[in-house]
């Protein structure tokens, strides 16, 4: 049987993940299952890679055709608002 390192189980299960939406919670979680402090340990040498400029732009465009078509979804409350504007003037 061919020997696999580690770090090559690892790399598998990020790059899977890092394809799938997922919450700051559920990185940190997956980090820490890995043997990883800092999230970006995790998704930095083993997630995404080398991503080209190209890349990028598309994904953020997807973003913003996803947030388009979800103007129906329910955005921050009123207090909620007033509460970042509160935390934004003392900066």
């Amino acid at each position: 049987m061919h020997y696999y390192h580690p770090h090559s189980f690892r790399h598998l299960v990020v790059s899977i993940l890092s394809k799938t939406r997922l919450t700051e919670e559920e990185k940190k979680a997956i980090s820490l299952n890995l043997g990883h402090e800092d999230v970006g340990t995790t998704f930095g040498a083993y997630g995404y890679g080398s991503m080209n400029d190209e890349d990028a732009v598309k994904i953020v465009q997807k973003l913003k055709e996803l947030q388009n078509t979800n103007k129906d979804a329910k955005g921050l409350s009123e207090e909620q608002r007033a509460l970042l504007r509160q935390i934004l003037e003392r900066e």
